[in-house]
């Protein structure tokens, strides 16, 4: 037997909880205190009664209690258990209900949406645009570098798809899973699919998406693109009622896959009266941290907007930074150490917890060869042509640089598509790539030999 509540279950027998991403680590004491609360759901449960029934006969300090109780926010969200300020807790989530081991798996009805809250700033014509194509198509992948603002935008595209699903909108992120031989587990267990399964877990997949009408969103392929996209070719000729948003910074490479590229935040205004995106995203994070913005100061944020190239996580870090150092500071110190700009918060995932993290998973997914390519094309300040890059690059450089492009490591000009160039974020990264193995000399020779050798060919006679 088990208690189902909202997208969990608690086996009573094996005492574990489950959720939409699978098992969730709790103590002991915590799966205790959870099956107090979902025995008496929307009942006051005072804080001598959770002392008595939990640490029956044992003086425990208060701080103890407070310890557990975070816990079962962190696993469930913050809308579970309420807190009656000088009294105790009271369970408010979703009615529990008993359900045989059996029943488990219809569960998966109304999907993991609710768990996500995303705030969407500054992208009203992105997100117009990313649901026009859901709803024209079966598959469409969410093109853009890493920090862009993907997941987020696609998180807020599905909130306002939700209704056209009955079955629900399911979230599989595969940001955590180390190797491709994963994804399907990752599907599985969001899904509510017994791992341990006889049935191939591709099939046992498809048997239960094959007659929902749902959304599936699979967040972070990029690392796990080519097993991602053995699973979505099945689903797309079995599951017609189903709908399939990726986002990754390399596409799947399937003949029904639509794109969609997220570039950054604008970081130039309509008119000089005007804030551009990028600025509106800044402000809107600044101020969440408590601030305000003087008048005096805008120009600061439209500095710092251009240097981060309007990347929502580096100007969502930048606001927190510029929070408690203030913004004239940041500046400066990005100025020297651009890659280094971190959340300083905790609780953020390991990618997005400083932009070097977030640049480094991107790097740490390319061959050598792209990685080499990468670090060469730091020396280039600006944008660069085709001939400049096969000169920095050498071997193989069309490829490489198609590689780079593919992967949103690269951009085409906005200005002129026959050039191309770094975000700044991504060159400041290279170049200590660069110098960490000591080639930074060897490409700025060959940089400046290219460079004369254009401005021969450009003014022969030397004037």
């Amino acid at each position: 037997m088990a208690l189902s509540f909202g997208n969990f279950v608690l086996d009573e027998r094996e005492r574990s909880l489950t959720g939409p991403q699978g098992a969730i680590d709790l103590s002991a004491r915590s799966i205790d205190m959870l099956f107090v609360f979902l025995e008496r759901p929307n009942m006051l449960v005072e804080k001598r009664e959770l002392f008595d029934i939990v640490w029956p006969g044992t003086i425990v300090e208060e701080n103890t209690l407070h310890v557990h109780i975070s816990a079962l926010r962190k696993a469930l969200g913050p809308d579970f258990v309420a807190t009656i300020h000088g009294r105790g807790y009271r369970y408010v989530g979703p009615p529990p209900k008993r359900v045989q081991g059996s029943e488990i798996p219809a569960l998966r009805s109304g999907g993991n949406l609710s768990r996500y809250r995303p705030e969407c700033i500054a992208r009203e014509l992105e997100i117009k645009g990313l649901v026009t194509l859901v709803n024209q198509y079966p598959l469409v992948t969410t093109l853009g570098p890493g920090g862009v603002g993907k997941t987020t935008l696609v998180l807020k595209a599905a909130e306002e798809l939700a209704r056209g699903f009955p079955d629900g909108v399911w979230v599989v992120d595969l940001a955590s899973i180390s190797d491709g031989s994963l994804a399907e587990s990752a599907i599985m267990q969001v899904l509510g699919i017994p791992v341990r399964t006889e049935t191939a877990q591709q099939r046992a997949i498809l048997d239960l998406l094959r007659p929902l009408a749902a959304l599936l969103v699979l967040d972070n392929c990029e690392h796990v693109a080519h097993a991602v996209a053995n699973v979505v070719r099945s689903l797309l000729y079995e599951a017609v009622k189903l709908k399939i948003v990726a986002t990754s910074q390399v596409p799947l490479g399937l003949g029904e896959e639509h794109i969609f590229k997220l570039a950054p935040f604008s970081i130039d205004a309509a008119s000089a009266s005007e804030r551009s995106a990028a600025e509106i995203f800044f402000i809107r994070c600044y101020e969440a941290q408590g601030e305000s913005l003087a008048a005096d100061e805008l120009p600061l944020v439209r500095r710092l907007c251009t240097r981060l190239d309007g990347i929502a996580l580096a100007l969502k870090m930048a606001a927190a930074r510029s929070a408690t150092l203030g913004l004239g500071e940041v500046d400066r110190q990005l100025a020297e150490h651009l890659a280094e700009l971190s959340t300083g918060r905790g609780d953020a995932s390991g990618r997005h917890r400083s932009l070097a993290a977030s640049l480094e998973w991107s790097y740490g997914i390319l061959t050598e060869d792209e990685q080499r390519a990468l670090r060469a094309l730091g020396v280039f300040q600006g944008s660069f042509t085709l001939d400049g890059a096969r000169a920095v690059i050498g071997e193989h450089a069309d490829d490489h640089l198609t590689e780079l492009v593919r992967r949103s490591l690269v951009a085409r000009d906005g200005g002129d598509r026959t050039r191309y160039r770094l975000l700044e974020t991504t060159r400041h990264f290279a170049l200590q790539e660069l110098a960490k193995l000591s080639e930074e000399q060897n490409a700025r020779r060959v940089w400046r030999t290219t460079c004369c050798a254009v401005s021969r060919k450009a003014w022969p006679d030397g004037n």
